[in-house]
């Protein structure tokens, strides 16, 4: 029945698995569907940590070492940060999530790197920004309301 229910009408299904959580009911419980959307929900965050992260890290590289044009782009440069920066902020509240941000930090680096070095490309710029290998901002800058490069 509850799966069924889980195919036709999820809204449903999630309230009544809610009150058999809520009861101790473990018998009213549709186990494998919970356990798929728990995992979901763990994999969606993750995918949103990771992506809100190499897009801070791609435009704090640009706002820093970008010079052709400057001008023109930092303005949305620093509001791309603030919207990234204010997005993976309310994920890190967590101390799981933050804990996976720091696991995942370098390898995000390195995607930031290559969206950073791509863009710049396209962008035909006299001056190709040279974007240091190693990610040259901490994490408390990162993470800082206030830091901009």
């Amino acid at each position: 029945m509850t799966t069924n229910l889980y195919n036709t009408d999820f809204a449903l299904w999630l309230e009544k698995q809610a009150i058999a959580l809520t009861n101790r009911d473990v018998h009213s419980l549709d186990w494998d569907n919970l356990i798929e959307e728990i995992e979901s929900l763990g994999n969606s965050d993750k995918r949103d940590i990771n992506s809100l992260t190499h897009r801070l890290l791609s435009h704090l590289l640009f706002y820093r070492y970008w010079t052709d044009h400057r001008e023109l782009y930092l303005d949305g440069w620093a509001e791309e940060i603030d919207n990234f920066r204010d997005d993976l902020l309310a994920l890190l509240e967590s101390k799981t999530h933050y804990n996976y941000f720091l696991s995942q930090f370098e390898s995000n680096y390195s995607k930031a790197l290559k969206v950073a070095n791509k863009k710049a490309k396209r962008a035909k710029l006299y001056v190709l920004p040279s974007f240091p290998q190693n990610c040259p901002f901490t994490i408390e800058q990162i993470l800082d309301e206030d830091f901009y490069a």
